[in-house]
């Protein structure tokens, strides 16, 4: 991130990526899984996000949870699925996502 935001480093968003690939995929570190997700469903690639954010989301990361659940209440890069989007709304509400908590109170029935 600090390649990403250019602290302490010339600015390389090239770098950036790379560095959070690895950590993603070598590294297994939800924060990056979290942080790519998040990237490929901010540039649409909602199939991408839905991996990298399951990636993190399966290692209890409950932003992630939260993320993958409201792409399964979409149906965005995955089938729509109302007791999935629960599923994992349910799991990050439990460990105190407000976000979460109240995405749940308005989840269609």
């Amino acid at each position: 991130m600090m390649y990403f935001e250019g602290k302490g480093v010339k600015q390389d968003a090239d770098m950036a990526a790379a560095l959070l690939v690895t950590a993603a995929d070598k590294g297994g570190y939800a924060p990056a899984q979290f942080i790519l997700g998040s990237w490929q469903e901010y540039g649409k690639l909602y199939k991408a996000a839905a991996e990298f954010y399951r990636q993190a989301a399966e290692q209890g990361f409950s932003l992630a949870q939260y993320s993958l659940g409201l792409l399964y209440l979409k149906g965005q890069g995955v089938k729509q699925d109302k007791k999935q989007a629960h599923f994992w709304l349910e799991k990050s509400a439990n460990q105190g996502y407000e976000k979460a908590q109240e995405a749940l109170k308005n989840l269609p029935k």
